[in-house]
Order: structure tokens, then sequence, then C-alpha cells
């Protein structure tokens, strides 16, 4: 008996397709503790210190995509690590700019070779062979499982990018680049931190005070709440459902869901950078921002500089700014192309698929829009009462970014119009009160979720501030209390995170 719970539990350390090793499963919180407990010993050691982060973020990625994964993560490390040095060899721009090229040829290629191909083969098949059948068209199967490609991507581009502007200097040391490049605190789905805001702290002294262990623990303890007791709950009970027949729903249960998508894949996303943030605080590490209360914006511009705010960031370092400052004679019409490459760039970035590219498209039109009549719509805030004109903008933004996320969940288009005829022409009024009677559990929890977003800034420190100076007593009675609740509704299997679907 006693052999086979050992063998049970031995049995997870090995990859299993099924059983990752996510921020919200109990194997992990049980691997981070031995982590912490272990680097309490070694912190003083910096070296040693680095390489046992080191060693916990590839098992990290093991778990997330076997063997084959680190030693592709492993080469790509070397080739960037390599490609840094040598651009720093030179001193003319010219040949710096033409050693980064080189680099980003690279990487887009391992990248586009791994996320696109199949997606290049589907649209030429669509275009050109519209009647062969799926079955029939020869996809590439990777032998790799690229998890995170995306952000060590992008991670590994800053900083070449970054070496080749003279911002900053190739690491000396190889393990501290690699730690930066697979850091399991952020490989998965961001923030992506830049080079020069992570690789110093690996060598800064430890220090954790109790009040930032307070915060780390509060916010690791609010991310498992957003993730676990909203988010996987409205999925697994309202969201998977309707999204993949919505012909079978109302109006009212196909708006709901949109409703309810919003306030899913923000407390998703924004729960696992809680999560990572705190986890990262405990190891002495201050991730990047990426969440700002985002359904408060009152333009698609200002949405985009509070959600997903380091990606945000990393195409208007390395593509927006560039781009507009080659093509600045061009006026306001340079800033128009380059926010809709971005967005085109940003939409296959999330997802190689069509309805992505649409979903990215139509914030890239809409924001260039914004741009562009930047001037007259100063005229007519000024022509408005502020109240109005403020709460109008909120209330267009919020819908547009609510009704696009049937783009970013409808693969068929055929679906797409399924769900807007149905809100159309089928809303059912008379059938509400049984939806309500059947799904209140969700819609009440929808509610919380959309008024934890809103609580103003000002609150939410004040019950951050509270928590970190109450006695330590009530900090493990509150955790208890909500371990205990949480597991109580938790699915029977973890539902991956959103983003590392994409």
């Amino acid at each position: 008996m006693l052999i086979s719970i050992i063998g049970e539990y031995l049995s997870q350390f090995v990859y299993s397709p099924n059983h990752s090793m996510a921020f919200q499963t109990r194997m992990f919180f049980t691997l981070f503790t031995l982590l912490f407990g272990i680097h309490l010993l070694v912190y003083k050691y910096p070296t040693i210190r680095a390489l046992l982060i080191l060693v916990f973020s590839l098992f990290f990625y093991y778990k997330a995509g076997d063997y084959p994964v680190v030693i592709m993560i492993t080469s790509m490390a070397l080739i960037n690590y390599g490609i840094g040095l040598w651009i720093n060899t030179y001193h003319q721009d010219n040949q710096r700019r033409n050693i980064t090229i080189i680099g980003v040829v690279i990487n887009l290629c391992v990248l586009g070779y791994f996320k696109y191909t199949n997606f290049f083969i589907q649209t030429y098949y669509n275009l050109f062979s519209p009647h062969t059948s799926t079955d029939k068209i020869p996809f590439i199967k990777h032998v790799v499982e690229t998890v995170g490609l995306s952000f060590y991507t992008f991670k590994a581009l800053s900083y070449l990018f970054d070496i080749k502007r003279r911002i900053i200097e190739p690491c000396k040391n190889f393990f501290d680049f690699y730690l930066y490049l697979v850091f399991f605190g952020n490989v998965l789905m961001g923030p992506i931190d830049k080079a020069s805001q992570f690789i110093p702290q690996i060598r800064q002294p430890y220090i954790l005070t109790m009040e930032q262990a307070s915060k780390a623990f509060y916010l690791i303890m609010v991310g498992f709440f957003k993730k676990v007791f909203i988010a996987d709950y409205i999925h697994a009970n309202f969201i998977g459902r309707l999204f993949d027949q919505p012909n079978l729903y109302t109006g009212f249960e196909n708006l709901m869901v949109l409703y309810a998508f919003g306030i899913q894949i923000y407390c998703d996303f924004s729960g696992y950078v809680d999560m990572a943030t705190g986890f990262s605080m405990l190891l002495g590490f201050n991730l990047t921002a990426n969440f700002n209360s985002p359904f408060l914006a009152q333009n698609m511009t200002e949405f985009w500089r509070r959600w997903h705010i380091s990606l945000s960031t990393w195409f208007n370092d390395y593509v927006f700014m560039p781009l507009t400052i080659s093509l600045r004679n061009w006026g306001v019409w340079a800033s128009v192309l380059g926010v809709i490459v971005v967005f085109f760039l940003s939409g296959i970035w999330h997802n190689p698929s069509w309805n992505f590219v649409l979903w990215g498209l139509s914030h890239g039109v809409v924001i260039a829009f914004e741009t562009a009549t930047r001037r007259q719509r100063k005229k007519w805030a000024k022509s408005l009462p502020t109240v109005l004109y403020n709460s109008m903008s909120w209330l267009l933004t919020f819908h547009f970014i609510i009704f696009t996320y049937i783009l970013f969940n409808c693969k068929e288009l055929d679906k797409i119009g399924t769900m807007l005829n149905r809100i159309a022409f089928h809303f059912n009024w008379e059938a509400i009160p049984k939806i309500w009677a059947n799904s209140y559990n969700v819609f009440l929890l929808m509610i919380l979720g959309y008024l934890l977003h809103f609580t103003p800034r000002v609150y939410k420190e004040f019950v951050i501030e509270r928590y970190i100076y109450a006695p330590g007593v009530i900090k493990v009675l509150i955790a208890v209390i909500l371990i205990v609740v949480v597991y109580q509704i938790q699915q029977a299997e973890s539902i991956p995170f959103i983003y590392t679907d994409y």
C-alpha cells in the first residue's frame, strides 16, 4: 500500500500531457514550498541561488513539454547568447544592425516553423483546394511541444535589440541569460520582462522583509481566487458549452456569455500574473506590471495601456516606434499604418488563425481611427458635459471589447454570425427569469468579478495594507478559509490558463 502511494506520488514528477505543473495545482505549491525552503538556505550565494532557480524553471518547462522542449530552449538560449556577444564585438551601427537581423531571422524562423507552418498550410488549401478534407491535408506533426515559445522568443529579441541599441551590455554569465529566458514565473504567459529589468536582479543581494512576504502571499491568494473560484467555475459551468453550440441558446445567453468571457479572461490572465508576481517576489524578483483595471478604459488606446502592458510596450518599443520614425514624413498616416501593422502582428501572435487576425485588426482599425481623429474628438469632448462624454466613451469602449471576444473564441466564421443573429433576433426576454434561476451562481460570480475589477484602486491598496500589517494568526486564518472555499468548487481536473492554449 505504502509503496503504491509513493509510486503514484513519484509518477507526478514524470512528464504527462495531462498533468502539467501550473500555478494552481497542488504539485506546484508543494514543490515551490520546497524550493523556497532550500532558497532560504543558499540565498547568500548568488551563483548557487541562480542555479537553483534555473533548475526549478527547467523542471517546470519539462513538466509542461517534456525533454525535447528543454533541449530546444537550451539550444535557442546558446544561439541568442552567442549572437548577443557577437553584436557587441562591433562598434559600427550598420554592422551591429546586420548581426541583429541574423538573430531576428533565426528566432522568427523557429517561431514561424513551430507556430505558423500548419496555419499557412491550412490557408493554402482553403484558397486553392477548398474541397480537400481536413484529414487529407499534410499538416506537420511537431516533435517538440513549444510551450511558451512566443514569450521567450520576444524576450530573446528584446535582449538582442537592446544590445544593438547599446542600452545594455551582453551577459557575461551564460546562466544568468538562460535564467532570464526560462524563468518559470513569466515564461508561459508573461509579463514580458526586458533583460535590462530582470537580469540585474539575479545578482542583487536577496532581501525579503515581512511586508514584502505578506504582499507576495496576498497576491498569490488573490490570483488563486480569481483563477479557480471565478474564471474556472464560469468557464466550466457556462462558457465552454455555449461557445461550442451558440445556436442552441437564446440571444440573452449568447450576450451573457460575452460578458462572462470578459471577466473570465481577465480573472484567468491577471490571476496568473498575480500569482507569478507573488511567487517571484518571494524569490527576490520584481516582475513588470501587466494590468491596470483595463475595463475602465474610455477608448481602445487606453485599453491597451492597461491590458497586457508588457506586450503593448514590447510592440511599441520594437515595432511601432521604429516604423513610425522611418515613415515620419507621412505625418499622422505613419502612426495609422504603424497601428495597423502592430495589431495585425498582435492578432496572429496570439494564435495562428484567421479569427485572431480579424480580432487584432478590429482593435487596430479602431485605434487607428482614434489616432487620426484625436483633435476632432477633443472638440467633441468640450462640446458635451464631461460626465456624459466620459460615460459614453466608456460604454462604447467596453462593449466593443466585449463583442470582439466573439472573434477571440470562434474559429468558424459561421458561429460568429450565429451568435450575432441570436442576440439581435432571438433574445427571448420571457426566458430570462428561468435562465437566471438555472445559472444564478454563474451570474453572481460574474457580478462579483466585475465588482472586484471596478473597485477603486484606493480601496484595493487599503485592503492590501490592512492584510500586510494584520496579525499572523489572521493571515493564516484567511488563507485557510480561502483554500477550503476554493477547493470546494474546484473542478476535478485543473483547467489550463487561457493564454497557454494560444
